[in-house]
């Protein structure tokens, strides 16, 4: 909502309640009062007066059954944001207060606001320290009488006339670019250019465009140093931890592994001895008494009722018959050989 058109519309609904966004974080109910060429002038009863950047509004809804109570209030507080023109001039008024820029989101930070500059503002917050926000990204902001803390320390700032004259001082340092999402970025300031900003993250080269740079913060050559020393330290422990937590998983899974096989093994052992050793035993009997072995059932039915006897046991039992049979012949009388032998002569 940049154009003329777009302004004069929302002009004409000055002294109704609208809801600003359809959902969202920075989705509001509340009283128009005032539009000028960048920014909505929204009364809230959650938020108290919430400036909002026209070029940032998606959609905005009239509340119907609302109109009747907001014509009765009066809409003289209008005209004492006639003279602003632009977002900086809010700001200015607002110089040392705590605000709350936007409704919700990883950008999203409260603070004591310490200076305005033409197109960005600083402000001083609990979690980052020093934040410098590019006023055209700003979706909202408004005042929070909630926060009445002292912010310690923190206090001194760079300042510039510009965004990109910021940058420039700031070569060299250690920065950090967006508060979250895929596109924050932590590293040192290389070069610094009305374009695009070079920095060196872990090792690699990095070229940024100075218009999507949302916010920044920047931290000194010690702490910065310091803040490296800890978070290597961390990770160095942290690899250990998991080193060690690595090998105990792994001696667990061999141990586990182990003690698996032979159980399997045992299982496998088991169930051939019974399977095949008892089989072996019915069939063919132990070897010391496996000639004197008789028929089993399972033979007896297939053969019949049949005896069945091994090898040894017919030789000894063919032995044994001509034994029988040889001593079941006549003998000779000893005149009858003598004869035979006289004869062969």
């Amino acid at each position: 909502m940049r154009n003329n058109a777009e302004t004069g519309f929302l002009r004409s609904m000055v002294g109704k309640v609208i809801r600003v966004y359809k959902a969202g974080p920075e989705s509001r109910n509340g009283k128009v009062l005032a539009v000028n060429n960048n920014i909505l002038v929204l009364e809230t009863e959650k938020d108290g007066i919430i400036y909002y950047n026209l070029e940032h509004i998606k959609s905005v809804c009239e509340e119907s059954n609302k109109i009747s109570g907001s014509a009765e209030r009066s809409t003289d507080t209008s005209g004492s944001y006639e003279e602003i023109e632009s977002l900086s001039d809010i700001l200015q008024g607002l110089k040392n207060k705590f605000v709350r820029v936007d409704r919700g989101g990883p950008e999203s930070r409260t603070g004591r606001l310490l200076g305005v500059g033409e197109d960005y503002f600083v402000i001083n917050t609990k979690e980052d320290g020093v934040l410098y926000y590019q006023t055209s990204h700003v979706k909202s902001i408004n005042e929070d009488t909630s926060v009445q803390e002292e912010m310690k320390g923190g206090t001194a700032y760079i300042t510039g006339s510009n965004m990109g004259e910021l940058l420039r001082s700031l070569q060299h340092r250690w920065i950090k670019i967006n508060r979250g999402g895929p596109e924050a970025l932590e590293g040192v300031v290389s070069a610094s250019t009305d374009e695009y900003i070079t920095m060196i993250v872990n090792k690699e080269v990095y070229y940024i465009s100075r218009f999507h740079v949302r916010n920044f913060s920047y931290k000194e050559a010690e702490a910065a140093q310091q803040e490296s020393d800890q978070t290597q330290g961390q990770n160095s422990s942290q690899n250990q931890g998991s080193q060690q937590q690595g090998e105990s998983q792994s001696q667990q899974s061999q141990q586990k592994s182990s003690r698996q096989y032979t159980r399997y093994a045992n299982r496998y052992v088991r169930r051939s001895a019974s399977r095949y050793g008892n089989r072996y035993a019915s069939r063919y009997g132990n070897r010391s008494n496996r000639s004197r072995r008789m028929p089993t059932n399972s033979r007896q039915n297939r053969m019949g009722n049949r005896p069945i006897f091994s090898s040894t046991v017919r030789k000894d039992h063919r032995q044994r018959a001509s034994q029988v049979t040889r001593s079941s012949r006549p003998i000779k009388s000893t005149t009858v050989v003598s004869r035979q032998r006289a004869r062969r002569v």
